[in-house]
């Protein structure tokens, strides 16, 4: 229960814009995990260390490298979950460093639980989370900037003639990573390369695909 409520708290923790429970709640029930094993004297803090290092490198993958590389994401869940199956591995001195296939196969199952567990209440969320007004909510505190409302504001559907690579504009909502901005007298529909822009930002157009506006910070342009 503790891996499952880990797992879907990490997941609503980056489902839920705005939201900081869901990542609290996913922390507190990894580390009751962690430390539930460490009093039986079936973990060391080795453990723990491999789990953080796991979850920067997924991290680094989700801030960096998105749009590039699978490295960093790939090498971190292997492991988080190695350091979660090791931590289920029961352990006595003398024992040899690996375990053998007997003593991995509860392991095995218990995390197999979890994971299939988390697989299909995140499909229910996916389906249902939605359509709730808590996301709603937060979805919409989190979108809208403060300031003048954008209802009557002109939108215009444009195409990558009328808005060339360079163009400047601003940032009118957060950009994680799509939103509004405004060039000149028009609302565009723009999108990052993963880059986290906040509102008023001044951006610049880096490319231009159809219907489709990249930008990034005017300031690393």
């Amino acid at each position: 229960m503790l891996l499952l409520g880990g797992i879907l708290g990490a997941y609503l923790e980056f489902k839920i814009p705005g939201v900081t429970w869901p990542g609290v709640i996913s922390a507190i029930c990894f580390a009751l995990f962690f430390l539930g094993h460490y009093l039986a004297g079936l973990a060391g803090w080795e453990v723990v260390a491999l789990f953080i290092l796991g979850m920067v490198l997924v991290l680094i993958e989700i801030l960096f490298f998105a749009h590039s590389t699978i490295v960093f994401g790939v090498v971190g869940v292997f492991l988080i979950l190695a350091s979660l199956l090791w931590t289920m591995v029961d352990r006595y001195p003398g024992q040899n460093f690996f375990p053998t296939g007997k003593a991995l196969a509860a392991p095995l199952l218990n995390m197999f639980i979890a994971i299939v567990g988390s697989f299909i209440v995140i499909a229910l969320l996916a389906r249902y989370l939605p359509r709730t007004s808590i996301y709603r909510r937060f979805a919409l505190m989190d979108s809208n900037p403060p300031g003048p409302s954008l209802a009557g504001e002109p939108r215009h559907f444009v195409t990558a003639l009328t808005l060339a690579p360079g163009t400047q504009g601003t940032a009118i909502t957060v950009l994680r990573p799509s939103g509004k901005a405004r060039f000149a007298d028009r609302i565009v529909d723009v999108v990052t390369e993963g880059e986290f822009i906040g509102p008023q930002t001044p951006v610049t157009v880096i490319l231009t695909d159809g219907m489709r506006v990249v930008v990034k910070s005017a300031a690393q342009a």
